[in-house]
């Protein structure tokens, strides 16, 4: 269970049309769950700091969200991790 909930997508860094505006909700989500748009997505490098692992109040797909720091930390480690593409810093 992921408890850290940031506001840290910007829409105005990511790249044109790899998120759309849910209209019930006014959130945002990726275009498709592909690698081509999830990377085109920007999130707040100031938001973020100090962050390991959280979900966007925004933002809610993805889902989840882990640091590069946690990344690289997994991997030396041997553990798998779910499939996971490199956002754009905003």
């Amino acid at each position: 269970m992921i408890g850290r909930f940031l506001d840290a997508f910007v829409p105005e860094k990511s790249a044109e049309g790899a998120w759309k505006r849910l209209e019930l909700s006014g959130r945002y989500s990726s275009r498709l769950p592909d690698k081509k748009y999830i990377e085109g997505l920007a999130v707040s490098a100031e938001a973020t700091a100090g962050a390991h692992l959280w979900r966007d109040r925004q933002l809610i797909d993805p889902e989840m969200y882990l640091s590069d720091d946690l990344h690289n930390a997994a991997k030396e480690a041997g553990l798998r991790l779910p499939k996971h593409f490199k956002m754009k810093p905003g």
